[in-house]
């Protein structure tokens, strides 16, 4: 924790950027990557740092863990990829919001809720038109989508757990068997068998 406490705090004080955390590297590595808005890749514990994108802007939106590497999505939609991240193709949008790697492939999220879909996966649907989409999981045969306003969509084998009703939500986190979701308060809400 003291690691990972000094790790931002460093950040915060050398760059006076705004961070988010991005994707956790896989069970079998002991650290983490920290992205930045505007590409910048940090690294805490185990894990390698491959490169980065260092936008003059702050497009940068998601970072996602491969096995070897990791990929960044800037919010037009486009992919950047590092180690041994396959690339799959991308996106031409205007406000990408999340990136979710599959086994071979990888779904990009826009913000109105569409799903697009690289590689080999499957598309199971899109979201509702006039919401304000944040954030996609994807489980065995389906994912989730959540609004800002706290709703979880679901799509193929997903189970829903219920939601929640006018928060500001940013982040959605899942299990097999619940999930939990962010506000941008830092207040965590579980469902399903998450604790």
């Amino acid at each position: 924790i003291f690691v990972i406490f000094a790790l931002l705090l460093g950040i915060y004080f050398i760059g006076s950027r705004n961070i988010f955390l991005g994707g956790i590297v896989e069970k079998s590595y002991e650290g983490f990557y920290v992205l930045d808005e505007y590409g910048n890749v940090y690294v805490a514990g185990g894990a390698r740092f491959m490169g980065d994108t260092d936008f003059d802007e702050k497009i940068a939106v998601d970072l996602e863990a491969s096995p070897f590497g990791y990929y960044i999505l800037d919010r037009y939609g486009k992919v950047y990829e590092f180690g041994d991240a396959e690339f799959y193709g991308d996106a031409d949008l205007e406000n990408a919001v999340d990136l979710e790697v599959a086994a071979a492939g990888y779904y990009i999220l826009d913000r109105s809720g569409i799903v697009l879909e690289y590689g080999d996966v499957q598309n199971y649907g899109n979201g509702k038109l006039g919401e304000n989409y944040v954030d996609m999981e994807i489980a065995d045969d389906g994912y989730y989508l959540l609004t800002s306003e706290g709703s979880v969509e679901v799509f193929g084998d997903a189970t829903s757990y219920d939601d929640l009703n006018s928060v500001d939500a940013i982040s959605l986190g899942s299990t097999p068997y619940g999930y939990y979701i962010l506000e941008k308060n830092g207040k965590l809400h579980f469902f399903g068998d998450v604790h």
